[in-house]
């Protein structure tokens, strides 16, 4: 049976409503991608989710490194810059390679969801996160709110791959990450995804070093 790979998250719900929608999506393990699984409303922070959804015959694994670090969301909640956001939780998850082909494999052994906090998945860094694990070999994803199951139909991230590649050209970036960003954004399931690669990759390959800026 052909897996699907879930994200939710649970702003406005009760715990046990939310639980109840995992149940009639058919989730079998919810893996939080908080990166600090502590919550103020009741039942949501690591134990007591963990607890309840145990009760309710789901499994649950907290996978930090999939979290969006603290800087980033600090700097989000004061400037309020998704586009900000998004390159740099790109930049984060273009360095956690392994995490994300580990949640790839889990996730077409079980019926998987990925867990968070907002309720709108187009403004949630599990959608990126999920998307990089059906790239590296996972599941379809679906995005699942209180009442609907929504197929995951991601923005073009060519403007993602295009401040990497400044980032490299500024000297930033190295010739790996570069390369990890081009696997990341580059559309999948496009015919021409392979010519997009090479390109980019002969791209990276044919550019000589930038100047080093010494600290003064």
């Amino acid at each position: 049976m052909t897996k699907t790979l879930f994200t939710f998250g649970y702003e406005g719900l009760s715990v046990g409503a939310f639980v109840a929608r995992l149940k009639a999506a058919g989730v079998e393990t919810v893996f939080d991608v908080r990166e600090l699984p502590l919550s103020r409303k009741p039942g949501f922070s690591k134990r007591s989710l963990a607890e309840v959804l145990r009760r309710a015959g789901i499994a649950y694994a907290h996978l930090p490194a999939l979290g969006c670090p603290k800087p980033i969301r600090v700097r989000y909640r004061a400037d309020g810059d998704w586009s900000a956001y998004v390159r740099a939780f790109a930049g984060y998850l273009a360095g956690q390679q392994e995490a994300v082909a580990e949640l790839a494999r889990a996730a077409n052994k079980t019926s998987a969801c990925l867990v968070c906090f907002e309720a709108d998945f187009n403004y949630c860094h599990r959608s990126m996160v999920a998307r990089a694990a059906a790239r590296a070999g996972g599941p379809s994803v679906t995005h699942l709110t209180a009442k609907a199951a929504i197929p995951d139909a991601p923005a073009p991230l060519a403007a993602v791959n295009e401040t990497a590649h400044g980032l490299f050209d500024a000297g930033v970036m190295g010739k790996r990450a570069m390369r990890q960003f081009d696997d990341m954004c580059l559309t999948p399931g496009d015919p021409t995804l392979e010519t997009q690669k090479t390109a980019a990759r002969r791209a990276v390959a044919k550019r000589p070093p930038a100047p080093r800026v010494l600290a003064r």
